[in-house]
C-alpha cells in the first residue's frame, strides 16, 4: 500500500475526540453500503479515529487489504461498547480485533476494529490511495452517501466544485507557499485536496 510522502504531522490520537483525516472525509461514508445499522452502531460507540492500516500488524495476512480500522474507547458507554462488540463479530464484513495499546493485553483502553471495505466499492478504496477523489463515486452513490452538512466539504471535492478549487488554491499557497492559476485547471490533472498520506492515514506509522 504506497501513499503519498508529503511531510505531515503524524495521527494525532486524543482521548475524547475523534482524529479528522481523508479516511474519515472520503472513504467512511462509503460504509453506508452495509445498511444503516452499522451507522447507528458505530454512533453509539465512542470512536478516536479511522485509518486504512495500522504497522502494528505489518507482515500479517491482514496487511494489503482493503479494511478500515476502527480504534475505540472502551471505557466511555462501555455497556455500548460491549453491545457493539458482540455485534460486529457475527457481522460478515468483520475482519478482527485487537487492544491498541498492548497487543498481549486485552484490556487496555484502546481498542482496534478492523471491518472490510465493502468489496462492490473496491474500486472506491483504490481511487482514494491514488488522491483520485473526483472518480471515487458515481453521481448516484456521492448522492446516497454524501448527505448532511458534516460531509459537504467532501462532497464538494468530489464534485470538483469552483469552491472546492478556490479552497485548494489558497491551501497550496499555504503550504507551500506557490500560487496555482485557474490555467493550471484546464485539465482534469489536478484533485481539490491534497492525496492521502501515510503519516495521516496510518496507525503507529
Amino acid at each position: 500500500m504506497v501513499l503519498c510522502k508529503v511531510a505531515q504531522e503524524r495521527m494525532k490520537i486524543e482521548i475524547g475526540r475523534l482524529y479528522i483525516n481523508k479516511t474519515v472525509k472520503y472513504l467512511l461514508p462509503g460504509l453506508g453500503y452495509y445498511g444503516p445499522t452499522l451507522k447507528t452502531k458505530l454512533n453509539l460507540v465512542h470512536k478516536l479515529a479511522f485509518g486504512i492500516h495500522d504497522n502494528l500488524i505489518e507482515g500479517t495476512h491482514f496487511a494489503g487489504q482493503r479494511n478500515i480500522f476502527i480504534l475505540l474507547d472502551r471505557l466511555v458507554r462501555p455497556d455500548l461498547y460491549e453491545n457493539f462488540m458482540s455485534w460486529i463479530k457475527n457481522q460478515e464484513y468483520y475482519v478482527t480485533d485487537y487492544s491498541y495499546d498492548n497487543l498481549h493485553e486485552p484490556y487496555s483502553r484502546r481498542h482496534m476494529v478492523v471491518i472490510a471495505y465493502p468489496e462492490k466499492l473496491g474500486d472506491v478504496y483504490d481511487k482514494f490511495l491514488q488522491g483520485k477523489y473526483s472518480k471515487m463515486y458515481s453521481k448516484e452513490e456521492i448522492e446516497l452517501y454524501f448527505q448532511g452538512e458534516g460531509k459537504a466539504w467532501a462532497k464538494n471535492v468530489l464534485q470538483r466544485t469552483a469552491y472546492a478549487k478556490n479552497s485548494f488554491i489558497f491551501a497550496v499557497k499555504e503550504r507551500f507557499d506557490t500560487l496555482l492559476e485557474q490555467q493550471d485547471f484546464l485539465t482534469d490533472y489536478w484533485e481539490y485536496d491534497f492525496p492521502p498520506n501515510a503519516e495521516e492515514e496510518f496507525f503507529n506509522y
